[in-house]
């Protein structure tokens, strides 16, 4: 990821995968352990 660059489809499927997780998991939601749920950055 580089500042002012578009992100790669792949790269979109990741963030929203992360702040999927991060949702489901405020929702009280049991989330698997992935690496889906790291740091962003």
């Amino acid at each position: 990821m580089a500042p002012g660059k578009a992100l790669t489809p792949e790269q979109q499927a990741q963030i929203l995968l992360v702040l999927r997780s991060w949702i489901e998991r405020d929702f009280g939601r049991t989330v698997p352990s992935s690496p889906a749920q790291g740091a962003l950055f």
